[in-house]
């Protein structure tokens, strides 16, 4: 068995090769005078179970990850097997007006006929895993967000709204904590009021969770809304961070701290889920 790390994964793919004690491939990678993508894996995979390491957020990632896919197959290898820590595209996993494309279907086709088998983390929308003739898994990270705040002094997990209340619930429950969620209402095509149950937080500490931070806006209203109702200290946490246009400074100015797990590498990516991935990879293997 062999580990593949694409750029976009390369620190959660090292620590799986660690776990694991399996060899890291690192692929050769450069960029053509027009900005084309060169990719060579200079390594001997024949016989070998690839687990290829590597994230579908950006265009870039896509094409790095087709262009590896196709440079394994260039060695009699065992089985190919895809890791895609954060599955871009997912939000379009089905079409909502004529003319457009369902983009999480098309492109699990092409991965879907490169590979034995496509993993990824807390996919946005589960509809994706239907579109594949392969075994497509979506891991899950709350138990590495249990492990990283087992000994954190939190009074409540809250959910930012409702669609994320089971996930919230399951990491209270683990932790032994309470939890609720924040009501968010549409009052028309712009305004959105949000707010918060009637509960006592003064001098409480509390753990915002979410699935995925991208420009911010609600955990930031959220920590706003919980800082004025009395928090003492606010901690917020995601599954995937992407933080659009550095939306960190603006939850900052509430939130105390910021940690997001590393399917998504970054400055607040430090809760890991080698060891969710590295029992899957053991599993996958058996």
């Amino acid at each position: 068995m062999k580990i593949i790390g694409l750029r976009s994964s390369s620190d959660l793919a090292a620590k799986v090769a660690k776990q694991l004690h399996s060899e890291l491939v690192m692929p050769e990678e450069r960029r053509f005078p027009d900005g084309e993508l060169y990719v060579r894996c200079d390594s001997d995979l024949s016989g070998e179970d690839v687990f290829i390491i590597g994230n579908t957020h950006t265009d870039a990632e896509i094409i790095e990850m087709i262009l590896t896919l196709s440079a394994v197959r260039d060695y009699a290898v065992k089985s190919v097997n895809i890791i895609a820590p954060y599955y871009g595209y997912a939000r379009q996993h089905q079409r909502y007006r004529r003319g457009e494309p369902i983009s999480s279907q098309i492109l699990t086709e092409i991965f879907a006929s490169y590979s034995r088998s496509i993993a990824t983390v807390d996919i946005h929308d589960e509809q994706t895993l239907s579109y594949s003739k392969v075994k497509f898994t979506d891991l899950h990270a709350d138990r590495s967000i249990v492990d990283f705040y087992r000994h954190v002094d939190i009074d409540y997990v809250v959910s930012p709204d409702d669609g994320g209340l089971d996930r919230v619930k399951h990491v209270a429950e683990a932790l032994g904590k309470k939890y609720f969620y924040i009501e968010k209402k549409r009052i028309d095509d712009r305004t959105v009021e949000m707010k918060a149950p009637d509960i006592d937080l003064k001098g409480k500490n509390v753990l915002i969770l979410d699935d995925i931070i991208s420009t911010g806006g609600t955990i930031a209203k959220s920590s706003a809304i919980l800082r004025q109702k009395g928090a003492s200290r606010i901690y917020v946490s995601a599954i995937h961070g992407l933080f659009v246009n550095s939306s960190e400074s603006k939850i900052l100015e509430n939130a105390d701290e910021i940690h997001v797990t590393d399917t998504v590498a970054g400055k607040y990516s430090d809760i890991s889920v080698y060891q969710v991935v590295c029992d899957y990879i053991t599993g996958t293997h058996a």
